[in-house]
């Protein structure tokens, strides 16, 4: 069911804007945490070290929150 007024159209709109906002933030940081951990050229191969329990958020982590974000951004579009 899809609401039409204009209060509605405007909350969308604002959910839109949130959800992307939030997103670009997401993967801006998360860009910038697998650049300090993992420095080297731009296309080069590196072979990545094993993700530790001291080493902050852990992969699976960082891809739950990923997967979440995704699916809000998704959600928060469908139209």
């Amino acid at each position: 069911m899809h609401s039409t007024g204009k209060i509605a159209r405007l909350g969308q709109r604002l959910i839109d804007g949130a959800a992307k906002s939030l997103a670009e933030d997401f993967f801006r940081r998360f860009e910038e945490e697998l650049q300090r951990r993992y420095p080297a050229a731009a296309g080069e191969v590196v072979a990545l070290p094993a993700p530790t329990a001291s080493a902050g958020l852990s992969v699976w982590v960082w891809g739950i929150i990923a997967v979440l974000v995704a699916a809000a951004v998704h959600l928060a579009t469908r139209g």
